[in-house]
């Protein structure tokens, strides 16, 4: 099904319709539509434009909104809104602009747990630095509001490149060198040693 592609593929995600979405190399991103079936390619026209080159998308992830969050290997990231065709850039803006961020890792929704006072629902993996920022988005309005500095709690782990959310909403993060998650019931980031099976706490 994928034969006309170049098949040098990043990422694959399942969005709520059941439709997979492929980031490719130099083809943007694919979407498999399985009910028609229909494979759409969305090249992001915008990013060409400014490049003269398709991109390489490098991460994708749908927010509880829908929205499509892209990061690609020449020219940032940013959101498509597949309901309108919008796409908007996110590097150039000056929420993430002032803290240096110009390429993203990984994302997921977050939900605060009993303890947890953050006023955050997305969390962003920064790429190629140890750092995660805790974002608010209301609508299409974005704001910083903490930040999980991962070698200052555990010098040498890595850069974040994975979230994965379990069913009791902990949040795993899979970074260069180790695997660290954040309990839903607890304010503390764990990292977990593979030597011996155990946690070490830090608290956020």
């Amino acid at each position: 099904i994928l034969e006309r592609t170049n098949g040098i593929f990043s990422e694959i995600i399942k969005d709520r319709n059941g439709n997979l979405w492929i980031g490719a190399f130099h083809e943007g991103a694919i979407l498999l539509n399985f009910d028609q079936p229909v494979i759409h390619n969305y090249d992001l026209p915008e990013i060409k434009e400014k490049l003269g080159l398709s991109p390489n998308i490098m991460t994708l992830y749908e927010d509880k909104d829908g929205l499509l969050w892209f990061n690609q290997n020449r020219y940032g990231f940013g959101t498509y809104d597949p309901s309108t065709g919008q796409t908007k850039f996110l590097n150039d803006s000056r929420v993430f602009e002032e803290k240096g961020i110009e390429s993203i890792s990984c994302v997921i929704d977050y939900t605060p747990g009993s303890t947890d006072t953050s006023e955050a629902n997305i969390w962003i993996g920064v790429g190629y630095r140890d750092l995660i920022y805790m974002l608010r988005k209301d609508g299409s309005n974005l704001k910083i509001v903490d930040k999980i500095d991962l070698y200052e709690l555990f010098p040498g782990i890595g850069h974040p490149v994975l979230f994965y959310a379990d069913k009791r909403n902990n949040i795993w993060v899979g970074t260069m060198k180790g695997l660290l998650v954040k309990p839903y019931d607890s304010s503390e980031i764990r990292m977990f040693n593979p030597y011996t099976g155990c946690f070490l706490l830090y608290p956020s």
